[in-house]
């Protein structure tokens, strides 16, 4: 938590020093999209240019699965840069991206976020239609299932009928 005077002064509660907030590590994850790279114009996977955002830290995807030609690592999950035949994947080994298949298929061992204790490498296991993530090392938790539709809070499929029993006096 940060304290003091803004914007002079941002003293971190917790070390009592002026710092910088250190944020949650909250990461995006994309998984179960194509991309018919090269020569497409609509890729179906995250990259980024810039050092501060980072794939296996602040976004995971899983490889593509019509991705082919050099070893682009924007062509998805290609951590050893493996030049790919077309319709080629790799295989996930629970190290980097994002895996995807029968729950029973999930590997043993997955790579956890920075520190060993925050998000890490995802699967989405397709039977029980959950994504987990690796938090901490070597621990699967589940981390995301979709709301069914229609959301159980509506109670039905169809708005409810307007009353029929209303009367109004104008004056």
């Amino acid at each position: 938590m940060l304290g003091g005077v803004f914007p002079f002064t941002r003293i971190d509660t917790v070390t009592g020093t002026v710092t910088w907030p250190n944020q949650l590590l909250d990461p995006i994850y994309a998984w179960g999209n194509t991309n018919t790279w090269p020569g497409d114009s609509q890729d179906a996977v995250v990259s980024s240019s810039v050092d501060n955002v980072q794939d296996n830290r602040d976004y995971y995807q899983q490889m593509a699965s019509y991705c082919y030609g050099p070893p682009y690592n924007s062509c998805g999950e290609n951590p050893n840069n493996v030049t790919l035949s077309s319709g080629e994947t790799i295989a996930f080994d629970g190290t980097h991206g994002i895996g995807q298949g029968l729950y029973s298929a999930i590997t043993s061992t997955c790579t956890a976020g920075p520190g060993g204790n925050t998000p890490g490498v995802g699967y989405w296991a397709t039977d029980k239609n959950t994504l987990y993530v690796c938090n901490p090392t070597n621990t699967w938790t589940a981390y995301y299932t979709p709301y069914t539709y229609p959301h159980p809070l509506t109670g039905s499929d169809s708005p409810p009928a307007p009353p029929t029993n209303l009367t109004a006096t104008v004056h």
